[in-house]
């Protein structure tokens, strides 16, 4: 085949480094690929009518209806919900694959926020900001016995209900539908919620292991063997 044009797609709030070895992977990966990479939707529209391959985080409609030549859609993260009905991808033109097993800090971080909650410790820093010794207010209770609901569980939900369960947690999972709350939304008031964007994934050593699925599917891209974690566009993962 001929040397196809890789488009990758890197967050600019991805550190420096990271970026650095997450490129350095792909080229080793396809020595002979066109490696371009774009940090905003005006970037990458700009050189998508050369891209073969797209890969990124945020893969938009736009971006594959502006790829004449588009043969394959890698998506750095599990979900891939907003591209299964974009056409090409749903008619099997174009091959989608996410990435799989990159995304332990998720229930780390999940567990981490249910554990300040149960032990209180939002009210004890509140506390310690407000320099006030409130021993009754900062008593919590354990998360054992307690119930945790999951929104989906697909591998990232299942590796949290497994983490919950082994705390004695009994967990119930439900179908996913958890963002972003729009600005008036009550949760934003509630004392006993913490909000937080979508940075659970976020940490230098995702950014390697994402380099490392899409840069083994590349790999076998360019050698015509089969990929990794194809997308079934009619289910949906």
């Amino acid at each position: 085949m001929n040397p196809p044009t890789v488009l990758i797609i890197i967050d600019p709030l991805v550190p420096a480094a990271a970026r650095a070895r997450f490129l350095q992977a792909v080229t080793d990966a396809a020595p002979i690929a066109r490696v371009l990479s774009a940090e905003t939707p005006k970037g990458v529209l700009h050189h998508a009518a050369d891209a073969e391959v797209i890969a990124g985080l945020r893969v938009t409609a736009p971006m594959i209806e502006r790829a004449p030549r588009l043969r394959w859609v890698h998506a750095f993260g599990a979900g891939v919900d907003q591209l299964v009905s974009v056409p090409g991808v749903r008619d099997g033109r174009i091959v989608l694959t996410r990435t799989v097993g990159a995304f332990s800090p998720i229930p780390e971080h999940v567990l981490a926020l249910a554990l300040a909650f149960s032990r209180r410790l939002h009210v004890a820093v509140r506390n310690q900001l407000a320099h006030r010794w409130d021993r009754p207010a900062a008593i919590g209770w354990e998360l054992h016995g307690q119930v945790m609901g999951i929104l989906g569980l697909g591998q990232i939900g299942q590796a949290l209900a497994s983490r919950a369960a082994s705390l004695g947690m009994r967990v119930i999972g439900v179908k996913r539908t958890p963002e972003p709350l729009p600005p008036d939304h009550p949760f934003y008031e509630l004392e006993h919620v913490i909000l937080t964007p979508h940075v659970s994934a976020a940490s230098p050593r995702v950014f390697d292991q994402m380099a490392a699925v899409f840069a083994e599917n590349l790999r076998r891209y360019i050698a015509g063997e089969p990929l990794l974690h194809v997308v079934d566009a009619a289910r949906g993962y």
